[in-house]
């Protein structure tokens, strides 16, 4: 797998230069939590499903749904969550359902899987599952969802 962190790919350089290539890979993978840029409502998920970096390579789902069609390759999202220290966002828990449920699959450019972050990484920032979950609106938006 070749997985980058959606929030940190504005490192100095264009990601897409570091892929190895689809002959050394088997899954594009993204880790994706609801930041940079924040999701509020639907019609911020909608924007954020086609941001770009400064290079012009994917931040958005569908950049890297596309990326990965492009390679021959199916795409995952190992890690998402949302992010307490931005907000709590039922939009970006419904965003991600309703993207998961439309493009899952084994094929090229369609989600092979996705694993929701719930680890409490000390301060509650992406658990949604936690007596003490700084995201209680969008756990429950999972809950009813999922």
């Amino acid at each position: 797998m070749f997985c980058l962190n959606r929030e940190s790919v504005d490192t100095g350089t264009d990601w897409r230069e570091l892929f190895p290539g689809a002959q050394y890979v088997d899954v594009l993978g993204v880790d994706y939590y609801n930041k940079s840029p924040y999701v509020a409502s639907a019609e911020d998920w909608t924007a954020s499903l086609g941001a770009t970096d400064d290079w012009g390579a994917p931040k958005g789902l569908d950049g890297y749904l596309e990326f990965a069609r492009h390679e021959g390759l199916p795409l995952a999202v190992p890690e998402w969550s949302g992010d307490a220290d931005e907000g709590d966002s039922p939009a970006f828990i419904q965003g991600m359902y309703d993207y998961f449920r439309a493009h899952g699959g084994t094929g090229a450019g369609q989600l092979l899987y996705e694993i929701q972050f719930n680890v409490d990484v000390g301060d509650h920032e992406f658990d949604l599952f936690n007596p003490h979950t700084r995201l209680p609106s969008s756990a429950a938006e999972y809950q009813r969802l999922w």
